[in-house]
């Protein structure tokens, strides 16, 4: 990712930056879920269901997943996109889509720990964007760089939160 301006500031434990999101082809599929306790099983299940027709897919290193948010999220029905960014793109399901993102700039705040606590970064990111005369240009993102898959203890989890942003 290139940085194309480091503002940092800090309050409780989050520091934020804008930054480019990386430009890639990813497979997505679209979806509600009933509860954002049921995201993992959504992405466990997409990826499921894109290996099964495309087993010789692969994920673009260093790996790039995320999860976006198309309407104001809610605890219940919750609508979601996930995506994960691959080598090129493959054949398409009834649910699973491929698209190439274009690289954009974004308001990212790493969080560290359970995802239930992910909207204190969530507010802080929103909050820092609007302080810092940016608003917010696409759906917010998360992209997950550990978590439940290779760290058993959910304070070792990281999620980086991304609000594509522009300049007011």
């Amino acid at each position: 990712m290139v940085l194309i301006e480091k503002k940092t500031a800090k309050i409780m434990s989050y520091t934020a930056e804008v930054k480019y999101l990386p430009a890639c082809i990813v497979y997505y599929k679209q979806g509600i879920v009933p509860s954002l306790a049921d995201i993992p099983a959504f992405v466990l299940r997409a990826a499921a269901e894109c290996r099964k027709a495309n087993p010789d897919l692969r994920c673009v290193e260093p790996g790039y997943c995320y999860t976006a948010y198309p309407e104001v999220c809610s605890e219940t029905n919750v609508q979601i996109e996930y995506g994960q960014a691959v080598e090129e793109a493959g054949c398409e399901t009834e649910t699973i889509r491929f698209r190439e993102l274009e690289s954009i700039p974004a308001v990212c705040v790493l969080h560290h720990g359970d995802y239930a606590n992910l909207g204190e970064a969530y507010r802080f990111a929103f909050g820092w964007a609007l302080e810092h005369g940016y608003e917010v240009s696409a759906p917010p993102r998360e992209q997950y760089i550990h978590g439940v898959w290779d760290r058993e203890n959910p304070e070792e989890w990281l999620t980086e939160v991304q609000i594509p942003v522009q300049k007011r």
